[in-house]
């Protein structure tokens, strides 16, 4: 089997890149790209590349803009996979927090550890692209009194000393990944388990009343331009088909962005 062009964001041993071996096997082709726009438009550059894009903590909320992104690239979604997120503070040698005078990492980490770092209000903290990228910083970087949040794996690798463990507002931190794909093709229909991501485009009437509570709609997110991102578990092929009459029935422009397996959460 050859090799896949698979984009992530940040560094090598981002949780990106971690869930990205995860789906695809680590004898593939990664390359990191610095913002999710990145991925993307690198994605959609060539037939047969793929991407892999954040869209939810558990904790932080929705990663900012990616499922508008995603349900606008024309990519196909062909999968997901879950992390469980455990977070620690880095540095290059063991120096005391409250010496600290910048904490780099990415957004939705910062976001994540926030309550950890109550008790620090003179800390700075600078967004990376992602948390692997802040971890990598800090170990190539000449200054002092600096650390990093990131996971153990990019810690391990960049020979980062943990100073402090498991720094996440709660025990139970997951965040869910988006497995993107080139291929315009929508295979794997016929799921019994599956999951389906449609693109729903209210026309006059906006949308139908009780769309939220659907039985089988377990995400909702409203886009720009009126638009809704949603997904559904638990339904066969023809069931797909008749979900989307049912929308066009009720005046909604609806498009199918893929129909992939139920997610796996991995194990760090």
């Amino acid at each position: 089997m050859s090799s896949k062009t698979i984009y992530f964001l940040g560094d090598l041993f981002s949780f990106h890149h971690l869930a990205g071996v995860d789906f695809f096997g680590g004898d593939n082709h990664f390359i990191a790209a610095s913002t999710f726009d990145d991925i993307i438009s690198n994605t959609q550059s060539q037939a047969g590349n793929f991407a892999v894009v954040a869209v939810e903590n558990s904790l932080a909320g929705d990663v900012p803009g990616n499922f508008q992104r995603i349900s606008l690239s024309g990519l196909t979604i062909i999968g997901e996979i879950t992390a469980p997120v455990e977070l620690h503070l880095a540095a290059k040698s063991p120096i005391q927090i409250g010496d600290l005078k910048t904490v780099y990492s990415h957004q939705m980490a910062i976001k994540e550890s926030k309550r950890f770092f109550e008790q620090y209000p003179d800390i700075e903290f600078v967004n990376t692209p992602s948390t692997a990228s802040a971890v990598k910083l800090v170990a190539t970087s000449v200054k002092q009194n600096i650390a990093a949040i990131g996971n153990k794996s990019a810690i391990a690798y960049y020979h980062l000393q943990v100073i402090a463990e498991n720094i996440d507002n709660h025990a139970e931190n997951f965040t869910r990944f988006l497995i993107l794909s080139n291929n315009k093709a929508i295979d794997n229909t016929t799921f019994l388990d599956g999951k389906a991501s449609f693109l729903l485009q209210p026309g006059k009437t906006g949308l139908p009343e009780g769309l939220n509570v659907h039985p089988n709609i377990s995400l909702l997110r409203h886009l720009e331009n009126g638009n809704v991102y949603i997904e559904t578990v638990f339904l066969t092929s023809q069931q797909i088909i008749n979900m989307l009459s049912n929308f066009e029935q009720n005046g909604l422009s609806a498009s199918i962005l893929g129909v992939y397996p139920v997610g796996t959460t991995m194990v760090i």
